[in-house]
């Protein structure tokens, strides 16, 4: 039986443990990148440091200013779980309720947010996206060619078949009143703006 946490965070995925005496905060790959500078901000602006031990890795979602993503999210490190070094035994923090997974996928459709982190009995876990996320991400990331398919009248059915219905008229409400030329210069935060406009109206 699957269980689920409040909801899969829209940031960075950073992480802390004591190594030789001395705290060290990660993102992937890297203790020294920008990404990880920003992580240990956030993290060590709340982390209760004896938490902290040299037997567990500490996992966090980062969400800062400076790396914004595709839903709006509260600025911070959320604590996520830890995960045992020796064992690789994993503890995963805010699990709310035992569902099925055909009640998650259910609940998944009316959520604006990322989704949610899913966690079965024996430790297993996936990532459940929802239909909000999954397209509003479609439609700020669209390269050239999808714009392309986008704009064009006799072609836009198989952009929008890629779409749950409900962004359908928010695509055609931007190709209506943004010129394609325009749209394919913004910044996929340009655009997501754009798109919160109409979200108000028509989601």
């Amino acid at each position: 039986v699957p269980s689920h946490d409040k909801e899969k965070y829209n940031g960075f995925m950073a992480c802390a443990t004591i190594h030789k005496g001395k705290i060290v905060i990660s993102t992937t790959g890297t203790t020294n990148s920008e990404y990880a500078e920003w992580a240990k901000v956030e993290i060590l602006k709340t982390l209760d440091v004896d938490h902290l031990d040299s037997e567990h890795t500490d996992l966090f979602e980062i969400i800062v200013p400076q790396d914004p993503h595709i839903v709006a999210e509260e600025f911070g490190a959320i604590y996520i779980g830890m995960r045992n070094k020796k064992d690789g035994e994993y503890r995963a923090q805010g699990r709310l309720y035992l569902n099925t997974l055909g009640q998650m996928l259910k609940e998944l459709q009316d959520v604006k947010h990322e989704g949610f982190m899913v966690y079965t009995e024996d430790g297993r876990c996936c990532k459940l996206k929802s239909p909000y996320y999954l397209g509003k991400k479609f439609i700020m990331r669209s390269n050239a060619q999808m714009v392309e398919l986008m704009y064009d009248a006799s072609k836009g059915f198989s952009y929008c078949n890629r779409l749950d219905a409900r962004w359908v008229p928010i695509v055609r409400k931007i190709t209506c009143d943004v010129p394609k030329e325009q749209w394919l210069q913004l910044t996929d935060q340009q655009r997501r703006a754009i798109i919160e406009v109409y979200e108000k109206e028509y989601w």
